[in-house]
């Protein structure tokens, strides 16, 4: 899942881009937006965030030193938990030459100390777009954590690759705000089994807003 190995398999698939949304970290997005341009493809840096509710917010942004600088706020929203990489897995920064740069040393798979409603605050200031992730899922989700979807300023909510197709899934739930879904790939194998298509002006998260907002009303 290096940068390159993500942007190859996306140009792959024929889809036009992708966006890099790591956990509670966007250190990876500046290689990763260096191996899209060399395919020719659109990127979008983001981060995946878990709120002090154990819920996961997807963030995007109009660029890298946006993201970086957002990453760099909810960095210091994480316990001074150290990474242990034979129990925990490696945190690695990697080039777009699948070279390892750096390490990040405090475990990314906590909780941030940041409530949804100040994390949805401090994405918004910084233009960014925030929505809930996989909002279907028992665990990690805003519904899962809160027993419902708050009624707070997203710009669109996440249904997993799994609801899409699910009849069972009450979709009723997201009715007030635009629906995206993406393939949440982990491993380079579940790239492309979900995600969306939008008319663009620019990319920009203006842009990106409008089409959601578009999208709704379709």
């Amino acid at each position: 899942m290096s940068p390159s190995a993500i942007a190859a398999k996306v140009k792959e698939h024929g889809l036009s881009g992708f966006a890099l949304c790591d956990h509670n970290s966007a250190e990876n997005c500046p290689a990763a937006e260096r191996a899209a341009k060399k395919l020719g493809l659109i990127f979008i840096p983001g981060l995946e965030v878990c709120s002090s509710e154990e819920a996961h917010l997807l963030c995007l942004f109009d660029n890298v030193e946006t993201a970086l600088g957002f990453s760099g706020w909810i960095y210091d929203r994480l316990l001074d938990i150290r990474n242990i990489p034979e129990k925990l897995g490696d945190q690695v920064v990697v080039n777009e030459f699948e070279e390892i740069e750096n390490e990040v040393p405090r475990y990314l798979g906590q909780a941030t100390s940041a409530p949804i409603n100040e994390i949805l605050a401090e994405v918004h200031f910084r233009n960014g777009l925030c929505a809930p992730a996989h909002i279907d899922r028992p665990v990690f989700s805003v519904i899962s954590q809160l027993g419902f979807l708050d009624r707070n300023d997203y710009d669109a909510v996440e249904l997993s690759s799994h609801a899409v197709n699910n009849p069972l899934f009450d979709r009723s739930i997201a009715a007030d705000y635009p629906v995206i879904s993406g393939s949440d790939a982990h491993y380079l194998s579940d790239i492309g089994r979900a995600f969306i298509e939008l008319d663009l002006d620019e990319i920009s998260t203006d842009s990106l807003r409008s089409a959601l907002r578009h999208r709704r009303r379709e």
